[in-house]
């Protein structure tokens, strides 16, 4: 399923109101100026962007399942040391005292909270511009290989890739958003995205 250049830059543009949208909220949390930015987007088959993906051993992965109008997961990837530099960052040094198994309670809570506002704030995006009835599940936290991600989605899923930037002036991190759809899902998507262009011309 390929798209025009038209359609790429669509996506980039919705893309990029969502990430801003979260970013504002992001600055609240993390008590910090955080500008987030789409350089580059990706509507590929899900064996051709496996590839496509950071070379990333292991990753942190907030996702949550996409139910209505679009069906699929949303997923927001982080290296694990990236992952922890945004813990560190959001609960100072509570992450660095205490038990192990706390450090990991509040890891897994702070990147639940950060994934919810990315992946539902660009989602609902998504859906108010393209009108569309989307409802999300709650977060989910793992840490796998990132090879992992696309085990579980047959050959004709769609995936669609939405590289992160978030800078802020205490630290600089690169997620990627990955959103796996089925294939009638793209498709709607697709049709969306085609009348939204046709409404603004």
């Amino acid at each position: 399923m390929k798209l025009t250049e038209s359609q790429l830059d669509t996506l980039k543009e919705i893309s990029n109101i969502g990430v801003s949208r979260a970013a504002t909220q992001l600055s609240t949390l993390l008590n910090d100026e955080i500008v987030m930015r789409v350089p580059e987007i990706y509507f590929l088959p899900v064996d051709e962007a496996v590839r496509l993906m950071p070379e990333y051993e292991n990753v942190s992965v907030v996702y949550q399942d996409l139910k209505g109008d679009f069906s699929g997961r949303a997923h927001l990837v982080f290296h694990n040391d990236e992952s922890r530099l945004l813990v560190h960052a959001l609960i100072g040094t509570a992450f660095t005292q205490g038990s192990e198994d706390m450090r990991r309670l509040y890891e897994t809570e702070t990147m639940m909270e950060i994934g919810n506002i990315v992946i539902s704030t660009c989602i609902s995006t998504f859906a108010n511009l393209l009108k569309n009835e989307i409802v999300l599940t709650t977060p989910t936290y793992t840490e796998l290989h990132v090879s992992k991600l696309f085990d579980r989605w047959p050959e004709d899923t769609v995936s669609m890739i939405i590289e992160t930037t978030l800078c802020a002036s205490k630290r600089d991190v690169t997620g990627t958003l990955l959103i796996m759809l089925t294939i009638g899902s793209a498709k709607n998507l697709l049709i969306r995205i085609a009348d939204f262009c046709q409404n603004i011309e």
